[in-house]
């Protein structure tokens, strides 16, 4: 089956609203470490106040009086979670790091604070007496939750120049996180923390082989995509059971552009490439002008926390010529392949009339030249596709209407051959077009990944209900 000739059928619909983790650490309560000595001290003690009584007991953590104890290191994306049966008073936890300390807790009193060394922020609300206190980082500030019967609401969500700080790695590495409990009676089940994949995902792309190969192991489609949080965004890498609605958090990059910052950039074109053998790694550098930005890892970077140093794209001085392979702010959603042994590499260039998709070409991945670049505006998400017949390129369009795509020949990238055909809308304009071709059993099948945007809401840069379609499968 020619990709020219596909009706896609939508599969599912789905959103992971900071359920998709990957853990990072938890509180043992089944062996009682409050009477151990210092040499099998668990979690240390930071702060304690004359007269406060510790208990384990049953699995759960009793405190009357004020205690702080050590659980362990600070990132700024992670998700921290302390699960109480019983309040009276505060509970919560503290960051401490060589430029200050920051205090987020919650109170029987209905206060819920988030105290920074310059800045103090507080919001009244009716606070179950049993739920979970769930702290979200995101980079710049802090969100925090509480989950109660698996609603999660939101009840104080603050950015503040501090946390921007703790993002500097010689801050970052001698930052540490402390359970706090300042009560007359607190009892806390269970303490853990993790990386979320968000409150909806975004951006999704395959990852891939340098030929556009999908990179598939033990069944297992990897795909990047973007953890949207309130305000906020972070690259994290989702493994995909095909025919399946099963995902699964495998990991997260982040990148330094040599400013020794982590910062939590987006729209990342990853390729095994195996002739170099070594990874190469495309994305968008928002947080440094919003220019695309090239790194290469050592490491396998679809598992664990990865930190990628990467060079942003930026111009020479004076250079501003578009057809120029050069960084301009509005530079986006990049994709790269290698094709009849040449890089082919998209670039998403924000210009006065809308988004167009500018194609570079390069024998070796460095001397890239003008190829090519898309008729029409709002060009997005576009995805190079390996098929039988050839490469194809896809990428959404039309920034008013649902489920416009358009597909174009790799040896006529300025003008579409169609449009795509679904049978029902996504869910969102100007979508997503990652399309890849799918081993399954005896036969194959042709698989769009896109997802949501929604227009005005305050939670427009956190859209992202997940939508997959198929086509029918062929031989």
């Amino acid at each position: 089956m020619k990709l020219t000739d596909v009706t896609f059928k939508r599969r599912f619909c789905v959103n992971y609203y900071r359920n998709l983790t990957l853990p990072m650490g938890e509180m043992s309560f089944h062996k009682n470490w409050i009477a151990a000595t210092d040499r099998t001290d668990a979690y240390p003690i930071i702060e304690k106040s004359e007269g406060t009584s510790e208990l384990l007991y049953s699995d759960t953590y009793t405190v009357r009086g004020r205690v702080r104890r050590l659980i362990g290191a600070y990132f700024p994306w992670f998700t921290y979670d302390l699960c109480y049966s019983h309040i009276e008073g505060t509970l919560g936890f503290t960051v401490t790091s060589p430029i200050g300390e920051a205090q987020i807790s919650v109170s029987s009193s209905g206060s819920v604070d988030i105290i920074c060394p310059d800045a103090h922020y507080s919001e009244r609300v009716d606070l179950p007496k049993s739920a979970t206190l769930s702290v979200s980082f995101r980079g710049d500030g802090v969100s925090i939750y509480t989950v109660c019967d698996g609603v999660h609401k939101l009840i104080l969500d603050k950015a503040d120049g501090f946390f921007t700080r703790l993002r500097e790695e010689k801050i970052l590495t001698d930052t540490k996180v402390a359970l706090l409990a300042d009560a007359e009676n607190v009892c806390i089940s269970d303490v853990r923390w993790y990386l979320n994949a968000g409150i909806s995902q975004a951006d999704l792309r395959p990852i891939k082989y340098e030929n556009g190969e999908p990179l598939i192991e033990n069944g297992r489609l990897f795909i990047s995509a973007t953890a949207r949080c309130v305000e906020y965004k972070y690259q994290v890498i989702l493994s995909w059971c095909p025919s399946t609605c099963d995902f699964k958090l495998e990991g997260a990059l982040f990148f330094d552009a040599g400013d020794g910052i982590l910062s939590g950039d987006v729209a990342s074109s990853i390729i095994r490439d195996r002739i170099n053998n070594e990874w190469k790694i495309v994305m968008c550098s928002f947080s440094h002008g919003h220019v695309i930005a090239m790194g290469r890892s050592i490491g396998d970077p679809r598992f664990g926390i990865s930190i990628i140093d990467v060079d942003l794209m930026k111009p020479s001085r004076g250079e501003r010529d578009r057809y120029n392979f050069v960084g301009f702010e509005g530079d986006e959603d990049p994709e790269i392949i290698l094709y009849g042994g040449k890089w082919y590499f998209a670039i998403c260039r924000c210009e006065s009339d809308g988004y167009h998709y500018y194609h570079f070409i390069s024998d070796d991945f460095e001397n890239f030249k003008f190829l090519a670049r898309t008729e029409g505006f709002e060009k997005t998400g576009g995805s190079y596709i390996l098929t039988d017949e050839g490469v194809y390129f896809a990428c959404g369009s039309d920034f008013g209407k649902r489920s416009v795509y358009d597909l174009y020949s790799i040896d006529n990238l300025s003008s579409p051959i169609k449009n795509l055909e679904f049978d029902f809308a996504d869910g969102g304009f100007r979508g997503w077009g990652s399309i890849v071709k799918i081993p399954m059993g005896s036969r194959y099948r042709f698989i769009h990944i896109t997802f949501d945007r929604h227009l005005g809401s305050h939670f427009n840069w956190s859209y992202g209900n997940i939508h997959v379609f198929e086509s029918e499968s062929f031989k």
